[in-house]
């Protein structure tokens, strides 16, 4: 009787490791700066990035009421670079216009030169596009898009 109870309880501790293995969407991003319309705040995490075998979705929540929600689509292979740390930030400043993307100052060059991870891709009109975001699950992030569209990250 004992070894059937062992035996439940084994398999619903396991069940969230194994749902974890398989996770494709992401709620706690930051939108730092892109090519998308819109502001955003440095305390809004309102964004969601969500990843199937064809599409990328990420879903921009608005930061004031009269703004609107903005959903960008992408495939993998639309995808021209991934980037992590101060490199994420140059690429997509190559991008977009330098003064437009604020980078929180560092404290002695070495508590903030880390933060956030950068996708560039390639639009459907042929113009580049480039988001950069910071999440506790960036390095997650950028891996499973790396499997996904075959590029590597630097």
């Amino acid at each position: 009787m004992l070894r059937p109870i062992i035996f439940a309880w084994i398999a619903l501790l396991s069940v969230p490791l194994w749902a974890a293995v398989e996770r494709k969407s992401w709620n706690k991003v930051r939108m730092i700066g892109g090519t998308f319309e819109g502001k955003t705040s440095r305390y809004d995490w309102n964004a969601t990035i969500t990843v199937t075998d064809d599409l990328i979705t990420i879903t921009i929540d608005p930061v004031s009421v009269f703004d609107k929600r903005q959903i960008i689509r992408m495939k993998p292979s639309a995808i021209s670079g991934l980037f992590a740390g101060s490199t994420a930030w140059r690429r997509t400043s190559e991008v977009i216009a330098p003064a437009t993307l604020r980078k929180p100052p560092t404290l002695f060059g070495v508590l903030v030169d880390d933060i956030g991870a950068a996708i560039l891709y390639d639009t459907d009109g042929g113009k580049r596009g480039a988001l950069l975001f910071e999440s506790p699950y960036q390095y997650l992030i950028l891996r499973v898009l790396s499997q996904l569209s075959g590029k590597t990250i630097e």
